[in-house]
């Protein structure tokens, strides 16, 4: 009988089985840290956020006190007044209003500027997305370093009051 076809055997090279474990054992440590960066993430923006508005808002407040502190009713409006004593007129005086918001705002900046850095924590069991374990496990930390811009509004209102 004849051969009619033959073809060679084709040999795979042999792997190192200690290194297909190496290889294996690494592509699942790099799986649970991008699955756990997936998962972390949004809880760490929304922690960052809340903690950055927080120290925001305490150094708006303590900045806005302090500067006030230096200003009357009767420094920022003119009242104009009819001879039985009614307002007819709240002018305001714009100079030392400006001043006054470029003082608060230039403060807020400086403050924010030389403010230390802020930690934020989130427990391990937060991560899980279960509200039970949301205390439990090691703290993983991160530090947030403040900067931002300060803008300032004037707004006023004026309501007549009459009998």
């Amino acid at each position: 009988m004849e051969k009619i076809y033959s073809r060679r055997r084709i040999r795979f090279p042999k792997i190192n089985k200690l290194k297909l474990i190496f290889i294996i054992v690494i592509n699942v440590i790099l799986a649970a840290v991008f699955s756990f960066i997936f998962a972390a993430y949004p809880i760490f923006a929304a922690s960052c956020i809340n903690r950055a508005s927080s120290v925001g808002i305490n150094i708006a407040a303590e900045e806005v006190s302090k500067v006030m502190k230096d200003y009357e009713y009767e420094d920022l409006v003119d009242l104009e007044k009819t001879d039985t004593g009614e307002i007819t007129m709240i002018k305001a005086k714009i100079v030392p209003i400006n001043k006054m918001i470029s003082e608060i705002t230039a403060n807020i900046k400086n403050s924010i500027d030389s403010h230390e850095q802020v930690e934020v924590a989130i427990n391990l069991g937060a991560i899980t997305g279960f509200s039970g374990l949301s205390g439990i496990g090691p703290k993983f930390r991160i530090k947030m370093e403040a900067s931002g811009n300060v803008t300032a509004k004037l707004n006023s209102e004026f309501t007549s009051v009459r009998n």
